[in-house]
């Protein structure tokens, strides 16, 4: 885990070869968790074959953020190490047929398809929230999220 915010970054870029700006753009709010890298690996007689990545496969963990309402955990993927986050995809992992859903406790519970990449959290700026997201509403506009 790192935090992608710490000394502006740095240290994401020197343990994950990412450089991540503060958000992934302006509908979303700052980075609500560390960057999160999950490999997995084969096992044989009792011992880690660290050559042998097992990426497929459904991977289910608890994330806590505390105060958080909702959140989205996005896939961090490029063909390059050390590339700008222009350049980085962002996907949503419920899109890759992953859940987040919140729990009673506040945590999320997290399932994902497919590891073996970097993942990191944010939540929704909310923007239809204050003033109909800035959609015209003397034309009958409506913000919609999402």
């Amino acid at each position: 885990l790192v935090d992608p915010l710490a000394d502006s970054g740095r240290v994401v870029q020197t343990q994950f070869a990412r450089t991540l700006a503060g958000r992934l753009n302006e509908f979303w709010q700052p980075w609500a968790s560390d960057v999160i890298r999950i490999e997995r690996f084969l096992v044989s007689d009792g011992q880690p074959q660290h050559s042998t990545v097992f990426a497929q496969g459904r991977f289910v963990f608890r994330l806590r953020v505390p105060g958080a309402t909702s959140l989205r955990l996005f896939r961090v993927t490029s063909g390059r190490s050390g590339v700008p986050v222009s350049e980085l995809d962002f996907v949503d992992v419920t899109t890759l047929g992953g859940s987040v859903t919140q729990q009673l406790d506040g945590s999320f519970l997290v399932t994902i398809a497919e590891v073996d990449a970097d993942f990191v959290a944010a939540q929704d700026v909310q923007e239809c929230r204050t003033d109909n997201g800035g959609c015209d509403i003397a034309i009958r506009a409506r913000c919609t999220e999402g």
